[in-house]
């Protein structure tokens, strides 16, 4: 994260989204903490951080380590990237189960399993999508089976405002235009499975109808 420290003479902040899932459900920063969906975008500040708001929310020295203690600045703003793969390699030593794709952990699987129970708010008890509806997208590609997008394992991380009514209109309106090309370029399911949900070369997970040769 690095919108202004760079530019003030500070390291940027080295945010990890697999150990924060662990503790928090996506509600939690991109609902409740108003976090934007697209990483750099929101105007995020020390004085912010230190009145509570964005990071310092769960950064109060109660939840987390305390933004208000000088000495927590270079725990985020490390500018360090290389000492994030030994970190993840001991957080892997938990025994999450595995997929071939993406970071390598089934976060799904993982909360069924009770390996990590993310908190599901903050502020605001029971916002979570509770639907265990399926919904069905036809695909106009031949060869490539329908589409599923199942609620229930959604509902573990999020809450219906991340995707209604801006991504997918409750009237399905716009949903002709949800083709592979716009899901590529980031809308739709590309938001969130082109950044740190599992990624689209993981077609079966989507198109349970697909052999993993179609791939």
């Amino acid at each position: 994260m690095d919108r202004t420290a760079t530019a003030k003479g500070v390291k940027p902040v080295i945010f990890s989204h697999w150990l924060h899932r662990a503790e928090a459900s996506c509600r939690i920063c991109h609902g409740e903490l108003e976090f934007d969906m697209i990483a750099g975008t929101t105007p995020v500040t020390e004085a912010d951080n230190r009145e509570g708001r964005f990071c310092g929310a769960c950064h109060n020295g109660e939840f987390a380590f305390s933004v208000q203690e000088k000495e927590s600045c270079p725990r985020c703003h490390s500018g360090e990237m290389s000492s994030e793969k030994d970190k993840f390699a001991e957080f892997m030593k938990k025994g999450f189960p595995p997929t071939e794709f993406g970071d390598g952990i089934d976060w799904s699987k993982a909360i069924k399993r009770n390996i990590i129970t993310p908190a599901g708010y903050i502020y605001t008890p029971g916002s979570a999508m509770i639907s265990s509806k399926v919904v069905t997208f036809e695909t106009k590609i031949g060869g490539v089976s329908s589409a599923i997008f199942p609620h229930a394992p959604h509902g573990d991380w999020m809450d219906c405002s991340m995707c209604h009514p801006d991504l997918f209109p409750l009237d399905g309106k716009g949903l002709a235009r949800m083709t592979k090309p716009a899901i590529l370029k980031g809308e739709y399911c590309g938001l969130c499975h082109l950044r740190v949900a599992f990624p689209m070369n993981d077609c079966p997970r989507c198109h349970p109808g697909m052999s993993t040769t179609q791939r």
